[in-house]
């Protein structure tokens, strides 16, 4: 992906993404974030491999990507995108995210 592509989605996807700093850390930057889930789709990595190459927490990496994913789905659908299934169904149910799948990376993990 070219630098002004990456630059066009990164505007598009980071208000959907973009979390406050709070005194006890700082948050996770949208470009961070998207370079993350980027990465992961592209290499299929495991969250483990993604841990040490991101500086970014096991539970974090896993509330990262479904979140990352649902937005770019939600502003890239209408151009881009043209999936006729419900996603977040798909995405939450499926495959076990957001709820506990003995994992630990609860949806109660990523509020």
């Amino acid at each position: 992906m070219n630098e002004d592509t990456y630059l066009e989605l990164l505007a598009l996807v980071s208000p959907l993404i973009k979390k406050s700093d709070t005194q006890m850390r700082s948050a996770i930057t949208p470009h961070k974030k998207l370079t993350t889930t980027l990465r992961f789709l592209a290499t299929g990595r495991s969250y483990e491999d993604l841990k040490f190459t991101t500086i970014i927490s096991l539970l974090a990496l896993g509330c990262i990507r479904p979140e990352t994913c649902l937005s770019l789905y939600a502003v890239l659908k209408t151009d881009y995108l043209k999936l006729y299934l419900n996603i977040y169904s798909y995405i939450f149910h499926t495959e076990g995210w957001g709820r506990d799948s003995g994992g630990g990376l609860g949806a109660h993990a990523c509020g």
